[in-house]
């Protein structure tokens, strides 16, 4: 179970983005904002009264660490609800650890951290697979984290035709 655990969070982690601009290499480390950890979405703003955030690429650290305790991880709070009453792969709530690590504030939520690598030409796989929970996983990933995450980093999910977007190795490792 635990590698089923592991290699969820590391598919969330396609969802999280990360606490930079992703790169080929991963993400600039981003320094940690007092308190990213303890935040409930009862404490989040309402919509009305949220603030205006900048474009993710203009963001500076304090900044991206405050989207991602005030928008982030409430959004991300909404869909693993959801899908992990359903599902056992899937946590039924996140916090910053959960895609980017235990070590997260020692590597300054830095992406890819240490979720699950995934080698790309298995990803495909994982979507036939013959238990359907991973099946369902691969798809909620794909689908709605990615989909979400991609939204609120202000880029296009992932293309496969392309190769370009925000998809699993926005916070997966890739496995050699």
């Amino acid at each position: 179970m635990r590698t089923n655990w592991l290699w969820m969070g590391a598919l969330l982690l396609a969802a999280c983005g990360g606490g930079a601009e992703t790169t080929e290499g991963g993400a600039e480390p981003v320094e940690e904002t007092a308190g990213a950890e303890e935040t409930t979405p009862e404490e989040t703003p309402a919509a009305e009264e949220a603030p205006e955030w900048p474009a993710w690429a203009e963001m500076d650290q304090e900044t991206r660490g405050a989207y991602m305790e005030q928008v982030v991880v409430p959004r991300m709070n909404e869909l693993f609800a959801e899908a992990g009453a359903d599902n056992e792969r899937l946590p039924t709530s996140v916090e910053c650890a959960t895609c980017h690590g235990e070590n997260a504030r020692e590597v300054g939520f830095a992406m890819p951290n240490d979720l699950y690598p995934l080698n790309p030409e298995e990803i495909p796989a994982m979507f036939e697979s013959d238990d359907p929970e991973l099946a369902a996983t691969a798809q909620f990933m794909a689908g709605p984290v990615e989909h979400t995450m991609a939204e609120l980093l202000g880029m296009e999910p992932y293309d496969p035709e392309t190769g370009e977007g925000f998809g699993c190795t926005g916070c997966h490792a890739v496995a050699e």
